[in-house]
């Protein structure tokens, strides 16, 4: 497929390349400057020159109504199937597989065509600049997931991806992409705020396990729920909930490494979510806080073997 469209624009391609070459003869004789309709300046020298120039005007319509045609025929069906109202409203956030990038490429091979012939005002013209925009949006969330929202908090990285996803160009305010763009806006701003949180309450809840007496590597992830549950009315334990759940797909490191954290408590320490230089964690035990762990650790008890 992707051959094809090569093969296809390959003409456009050397007629560009013979138009600079002609421009190159051009340098160093004396010229005149005088104005297109385009108000782009063009540089004539004489008669013969000027005969060149209106071949090459003619050879560009000529190219130009070719792919024209070659639009018509391969690409426009395809482009509106492929980039239709419903894509752009529907299609969101997804992390993209080298099969995705593929795709992507291929589509844009139609789109450069579509935009060296077709008409401004044209609707199809139109359509093409607004793929650009889109997928801008797809490849700048994939990056920031991949390379800044699957690592550990580093202020520098969240910084730079929220500058960059500001300043893509703006798109349908009712489309899911710019939903999700805003969503993953968000969870970067609040990447250090939850970091430090989620430290704040596993470090509450390993301490006062290991206050307790019981052993942590007797300590399961349905104990680290229970826990959790006993205190969801608490501040810090309401955003780590909400971290959990409603924001999981944003906040990828942090999800994974909480996990893991559940099924072995031991592999935590200060700096698994964030470095310590970022927050300061407070670390009263929180069995010493509430009779509701009093209960959970005497229920842990009566569960050891005697």
């Amino acid at each position: 497929m992707k051959i094809k469209y090569v093969l296809i624009l390959l003409p456009c391609f050397i007629f560009a390349q013979s138009k600079e070459d002609k421009k190159e003869k051009n340098k160093g004789k004396n010229t005149e400057i005088v104005e297109t309709k385009n108000d782009q300046k063009t540089v004539v020298v004489n008669s013969k020159d000027k005969e060149e120039l209106e071949k090459l005007k003619v050879e560009n319509k000529q190219l130009k109504d070719i792919l024209t045609k070659v639009n018509a025929k391969y690409f426009v069906s395809t482009f509106k199937n492929f980039y239709s109202d419903d894509y752009f409203k529907t299609q969101g956030f997804k992390i993209l597989k080298e099969e995705d990038k593929n795709t992507i490429s291929q589509a844009q091979l139609m789109v450069e065509s579509i935009l060296a012939a077709e008409d401004k005002n044209s609707e199809i013209y139109k359509r093409a600049k607004k793929s650009i925009v889109f997928t801008d949006y797809l490849k700048a969330m994939d990056e920031v997931f991949q390379t800044v929202m699957k690592e550990k908090y580093d202020s520098v990285k969240v910084s730079s991806a929220i500058t960059r996803l500001h300043n893509l160009q703006k798109f349908d305010p009712t489309s899911k992409v710019e939903v999700d763009k805003n969503s993953i806006t968000e969870a970067l701003v609040n990447y250090k705020e939850n970091a430090c949180n989620a430290t704040e309450v596993v470090t509450k809840i390993q301490q006062g396990v290991m206050k307790s007496g019981i052993s942590i590597a007797t300590f399961k992830s349905k104990d680290f729920d229970n826990i959790i549950s006993k205190k969801k009315t608490e501040e810090p334990i309401i955003k780590f909930n909400q971290l959990m759940n409603d924001d999981k797909i944003f906040n990828p490191f942090l999800v994974d490494m909480i996990n893991d954290v559940k099924k072995n408590p031991t592999s935590f320490n200060q700096s698994t979510f964030i470095d310590e230089k970022y927050c300061q964690v407070k670390t009263k035990p929180l069995a010493q806080e509430s009779k509701v762990d009093t209960m959970i650790v005497q229920e842990k008890k009566e569960e050891l073997p005697k």
